[in-house]
Protein backbone atom coordinates (compact mmCIF):
# COMPACT_ATOMS: atom_id res chain seq x y z
CA UNK A 1 0.00 0.00 0.00
CA UNK A 2 2.88 2.38 0.66
CA UNK A 3 3.91 2.17 -2.99
CA UNK A 4 0.65 3.78 -4.13
CA UNK A 5 1.76 7.26 -3.11
CA UNK A 6 5.01 6.95 -5.04
CA UNK A 7 3.32 5.60 -8.15
CA UNK A 8 0.66 8.32 -8.12
CA UNK A 9 3.39 10.96 -7.94
CA UNK A 10 5.46 9.34 -10.70
CA UNK A 11 2.84 8.76 -13.41
CA UNK A 12 0.24 10.88 -15.19
CA UNK A 13 -2.37 8.16 -15.63
CA UNK A 14 -5.12 6.89 -13.32
CA UNK A 15 -3.85 4.44 -10.70
CA UNK A 16 -5.88 1.36 -9.79
CA UNK A 17 -4.97 -0.45 -6.58
CA UNK A 18 -5.56 -4.18 -6.96
CA UNK A 19 -3.81 -6.02 -4.12
CA UNK A 20 -3.94 -5.82 -0.37
CA UNK A 21 -7.56 -4.72 -0.17
CA UNK A 22 -9.04 -6.65 2.73
CA UNK A 23 -11.28 -4.19 4.57
CA UNK A 24 -13.09 -0.89 4.20
CA UNK A 25 -10.15 0.90 5.79
CA UNK A 26 -7.87 -0.35 3.01
CA UNK A 27 -10.22 1.06 0.38
CA UNK A 28 -10.29 4.42 2.14
CA UNK A 29 -6.50 4.41 2.51
CA UNK A 30 -6.03 3.73 -1.21
CA UNK A 31 -8.21 6.71 -2.12
CA UNK A 32 -6.46 8.94 0.42
CA UNK A 33 -3.10 7.98 -1.10
CA UNK A 34 -4.34 9.07 -4.54
CA UNK A 35 -5.70 5.97 -6.24
CA UNK A 36 -8.52 6.59 -8.71
CA UNK A 37 -10.03 3.13 -8.44
CA UNK A 38 -9.81 0.06 -6.23
CA UNK A 39 -10.25 -3.51 -7.46
CA UNK A 40 -11.36 -6.05 -4.90
CA UNK A 41 -10.62 -9.70 -5.71
CA UNK A 42 -13.25 -12.37 -5.35
CA UNK A 43 -13.44 -13.94 -1.93
CA UNK A 44 -13.94 -17.68 -2.06
CA UNK A 45 -16.38 -18.91 0.55
CA UNK A 46 -16.17 -22.50 1.74
CA UNK A 47 -19.47 -24.34 1.83
CA UNK A 48 -20.91 -27.83 1.35
CA UNK A 49 -21.60 -27.43 -2.37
Amino acid sequence: MSLVLHVVDAVNVPVIVTRGISAERCIAAAFVLGATRVQIATAYLFNDE
